[in-house]
């Protein structure tokens, strides 16, 4: 049974004559490490809290214009995509 396998195992991959081939399967790079969220410090979580409760209302225009007034502040930079928080 192929489901009881660990994704590293056994790959099926379909060749361009439609014939099955078997592969080892790409491990991702977080395997077998912890991922975990990283929470932020009580000041900056009361500003995330409340600003992700008005994007979640008013939607993405909201989030753009909190970035284009507020994006250099360093209270602000949880809207970034490489920001940890």
């Amino acid at each position: 049974d192929r489901q009881d396998k660990m994704p590293e195992e056994v790959a099926t991959v379909n060749g361009m004559n439609g014939s099955a081939a078997e592969k080892p399967a790409a491990v991702p790079e977080t395997f077998g490490t912890e991922v975990g969220i990283i929470t932020p410090p009580p000041d900056i979580k009361v500003i995330v809290d409340r600003t992700a409760s008005f994007i979640a209302r008013l939607g993405e225009q909201f989030e753009r214009e909190i970035i284009s007034r507020n994006g250099k502040n360093k209270q602000f930079q949880f809207l970034f995509p490489d920001n940890h928080y």
